[in-house]
């Protein structure tokens, strides 16, 4: 016990319970009982790029337009049934004008019609479908492929990163339009030449950059470390390397499903993608050329539709981009 100058007794202390007692007074205690007592939860990298994605305006007004667009590609049958009027129906008698043009937006056709007086609002719908399709599945396989080529060259060096890394050098250099004409000229356009010649021709960009990320982890601590306990190169790789690479390659897929959006667009309005009467944006597109003087909503509201997905899914990652790495946000603003 202790006594007051007034007298009155005080419980003793000991040195280590007051010391510890005027640190935490400073907020400089760590350890479970500054934790519990401050209230503070320990957030990793992941939870806290997640934090700031959520609380970015641009990432949550941009995401709800591609939900919306997803919605609008997997319920497309339902707006057919809404409507009444399949994709491929043509309505020459009350879907054209006595002149034999396209009819504008009415009750009927809420969109209006195209060249052969089919409901161009259910084939926006339809080629929503098609443009989301081919852009997703051409990414999976573009990151799958480029993300183990990467991480293979980068971790084993050597001979076989040298290799790997002409490979990639040889893939970059091929003219790709050119090749897609040749090979198109050969077999006929299809959906799934389409999906294969982008995937074959794109994981390069994702190999290069994953590749890079793989040389700088190779040599930490905590490789070194699975190294010395007898752990296998697969399971490194998979378990060590892997993790810590997501990152930049979520950002990169992101930034990806625009681009081949728009390349499928592309390749369809040179009659390169998906063959005819399958409804695409590019395809449409490519067919209102002769009557955007006639017909403005058969360019537009496609156009519209293709201008909005890509801008979308552009402001979308670079939401991402920002959350992942803000540190690249600061050095652009500077």
């Amino acid at each position: 016990m202790t006594t007051t100058p007034g007298g009155a007794e005080l419980p003793h202390q000991s040195a280590s319970t007051s010391a510890a007692a005027g640190v935490a007074e400073l907020g400089l205690l760590v350890g479970p009982e500054a934790t519990a007592g401050a209230g503070v939860s320990a957030r990793s990298p992941w939870r806290l790029s997640v934090e700031r994605l959520r609380h970015d305006r641009t990432a949550m007004i941009t995401g709800g337009i591609i939900v919306l667009i997803v919605a609008l590609a997997v319920g497309a049958p339902l707006v057919s049934m809404l409507v009444g009027h399949p994709p491929d129906t043509q309505y020459r008698d009350i879907g054209l004008t006595p002149d034999g043009l396209p009819k504008p937006p009415n009750g009927t056709f809420w969109l209006g019609t195209d060249d052969l007086g089919r409901d161009l609002m259910v084939r926006i719908a339809y080629g929503a479908r098609i443009s989301l399709m081919v852009s997703v599945v051409s990414t999976a396989a573009t990151v799958l492929l480029g993300t183990l080529v990467g991480i293979a060259a980068g971790y084993y060096g050597g001979v076989v990163d040298t290799i790997l890394s002409w490979l990639i050098d040889l893939v970059l250099s091929f003219p790709f339009l050119l090749l897609v004409i040749a090979l198109v000229s050969i077999t006929g356009p299809s959906l799934t030449l389409l999906v294969g010649v982008i995937a074959l021709f794109s994981w390069s960009w994702v190999a290069r950059v994953v590749r890079g990320q793989t040389l700088s982890l190779r040599r930490r601590e905590f490789v070194e470390a699975a190294l010395s306990i007898g752990a296998s190169d697969l399971r490194i790789m998979a378990l060590d390397i892997l993790p810590n690479v997501l990152a930049p390659i979520i950002v990169y897929t992101s930034l990806l499903i625009p681009s081949f959006v728009v390349l499928e667009s592309t390749l369809s309005f040179l009659g390169l993608g998906v063959p005819p009467p399958t409804p695409t944006w590019g395809g449409m597109l490519s067919d209102s050329v002769a009557y955007y003087r006639q017909a403005w909503w058969y360019v537009v509201f496609p156009g519209v539709a293709l201008l909005t997905t890509t801008l979308a899914f552009n402001l979308f990652g670079d939401s991402i981009r920002d959350a992942f790495d803000p540190g690249a946000d600061r050095i652009r603003r500077r």
